[in-house]
């Protein structure tokens, strides 16, 4: 599924989501509305905020995080710190397994 079908339907998944709460709530239309705009504005204001980070990591971070889609800006930094964990994981395994090569060309040289 592309990515503007999987945006359409969680909108849709959210939009059933709130009209049931409202109705539960009983609100009336005019707090329906002023409720919407208030979540709709937070969402925009995510979606900034998750932009503004994204530009902000490296190089290489960021290209690993931008195809993927976050549900808000605290799951981004959540899935940015584990990659990151992960990669210096990676890097320390990789350290371990192939000792520093300047240490191992100087050692019986002579």
């Amino acid at each position: 599924m592309d990515r503007k079908k999987t945006i359409r339907l969680m909108v849709d998944d959210w939009l059933h989501a709130v009209e049931r709460q409202l109705d539960i709530a009983q609100c009336n239309d005019q707090e329906r509305v002023l409720y919407v705009a208030g979540q709709l504005r937070e969402v925009a204001e995510d979606g900034d905020k998750q932009e503004h980070f994204l530009e902000s990591l490296n190089d290489n971070l960021h290209l690993q995080l931008m195809n993927n889609n976050f549900n808000n800006f605290n799951h981004l930094v959540d899935h940015a710190l584990l990659t990151e964990q992960k990669r210096k994981e990676i890097e320390e395994k990789k350290k371990k397994l192939n000792p520093d090569s300047s240490n191992s060309n100087t050692v019986g040289g002579s």
